[in-house]
Parts: C-alpha cells; structure tokens; sequence
C-alpha cells in the first residue's frame, strides 16, 4: 500500500532544505518518490531489479528470485528508515538536485548480522509525476475538505431548527425549560422559569451554530511544526473518494469539468489552480 506523503527523518534536513517523501513497497518491487515541493525525484525498481541490487551491493538481507518472504523482510527495513524506527538511519547525497539524489540508509540488524545498508537512487522526476502524486492529491483533498465543511454546516443548521422546534413545543405546553436541564447551575439556583436565551449561556448545544464566527476561529493563524504541517496535511488523502474524470484531457466536454468542482464556498484559486494543469 502506498504511504501518505511525511517528512523525510534524519538526514533529509540539510542547511534547512527539507524533503517530503512517499512510498509504495510490494512484492512486485517498489516505488519512491522525494520532493522538496518544488521538484520530485523517484525510483521504481522490479522484483528482479531489487534482487539484483542486493546482490550486487552484498546486503545482508539478500532475497532470492522465488523466495518473496525474504523481499518483504527486506522492505519491512526499509521502510523503518522512513519511520525512524529500530535505530535506522539515513543520508543523502543531494549534490547534484538537478540529475538526482542518492539516499544511502542504514538499519541495525540482530547479531550477528550485520547492518543492512541500502542506496536508493533517485532521478529527477517529470512534471507530469509532480503533478499526479503531490499537486493533484493536496488539491483533491482541499476539495473534499471544502465540501465536507459545507455538509457539516447544512447538518448542524438542521439540527438547530429540530431543537428550536422542540423547544417551542414544550414551551407551548408550558413545560420548563430548567426541567429538561437540571443540572445547569442556574437551573438549580432560579426559582423561575429561565429563557431560551439564558438558559444557552450555560448550554453550548441550545446556542444556534453561528458559521461566520465559526470560520473566523478556524482561520486565525497558529504557528504549526513542519512535520506536523505534512503529517496533517497528507493524513486524509488516501481517504478520499473523488474521481476526476478526464484529467488532463482537453477533448473533454469542459462543463462537465466545471460541474464536477463547482460547489458554492469553493475557492476561486482551488478552480484557477485545477484548470491550469489541464
């Protein structure tokens, strides 16, 4: 299964210069791809190709042409680089960015073995790999997140009309409200019946969802950790569902393609984004 995209540990910072990386291993082989968000490097390497390079580089973790255990167990080492687990550690060798990259990992190994020591070399990418793995997701993702916000606001809206009708009714059959909450502190201390309004000073669920002031919240400005920032970004993107049919192909009708991201809250930049890069 492919990784979500996350920082690159250890040796990925250099002179504040800081990698993102994804990664898909199985037992076809595997596939890297490292960006530092304006470029992407990758390597993609068979079954074959994975066992020859260990052969050639005397790994201590050397599959064989029909024995995929030993592959995964080798990618189970791998993979713990990228998570910084079990002590492995990695470098890189970014000294000539516009050719490639040379990612040189080392991975602790129970004794007496020795430690398994890897070198992924990464090319530099093509547009169209930025575009597909990195681009395309973050903008999926910032869509489902707008869509999402919008059906949860709908839902919260229609849950205070059904809450306001309740209150009316039982406020028609002269019911008290403090008898619905007994517990609030001002129920329990006024002798009288308290007021709707009242009565949601205390109870956040009686107060009406005020969208506006919601949004205002949610957007002030907080300092965030780089790590955190990528981690939170990425974490959703495998989730989402949207189809974008005929990306990238100008025959296709284009209202299609205007109805399929129209939405009313959609950022104009998020559809002057999605329409350059098709």
């Amino acid at each position: 299964m492919k990784s979500n995209w996350r920082p690159l540990p250890g040796g990925g910072l250099k002179d504040d210069h800081r990698y993102i990386i994804q990664f898909h291993f199985e037992l076809t082989g595997y596939t890297i791809f490292l960006s530092d968000a304006s470029r992407i490097w990758t390597e993609s390497l068979s079954y074959g190709e994975v066992v020859h390079r260990a052969r050639d580089e005397d790994c201590s973790i050397t599959p064989s042409d029909d024995d995929p255990k030993q592959l995964m167990i080798l990618f189970g080492k791998l993979e713990d680089v990228f998570y910084a687990r079990g002590g492995a550690t990695l470098t890189l060798d970014d000294s000539d960015l516009k050719q490639q990259i040379v990612m040189r990992t080392t991975t602790p190994l129970p004794r007496p073995l020795p430690a398994l020591t890897w070198y992924f070399n990464l090319g530099i990418g093509p547009a169209e790999a930025m575009r597909k793995e990195l681009v395309v997701p973050l903008l999926l993702m910032s869509f489902a997140q707008t869509q999402r916000i919008e059906e949860l606001s709908s839902e919260l809206h229609e849950k205070d009309n059904a809450i306001s009708r309740i209150l009316d009714k039982f406020e028609s059959k002269n019911i008290e409200l403090k008898s619905i909450f007994p517990t609030v502190p001002i129920a329990r201390t006024s002798k009288k019946d308290i007021s709707r309004a009242d009565l949601a000073e205390h109870v956040k669920g009686l107060r009406p969802f005020n969208e506006s002031k919601w949004l205002e919240v949610m957007s002030t400005a907080e300092e965030v950790e780089y790590d955190d920032l990528v981690l939170g970004a990425f974490r959703t993107v495998s989730s989402i569902k949207i189809q974008v049919q005929g990306f990238g192909d100008r025959n296709d009708d284009e209202e299609k393609k205007r109805k399929l991201l129209r939405t009313q809250s959609t950022a104009d930049a998020f559809q002057v984004c999605y329409y350059s890069w098709i």
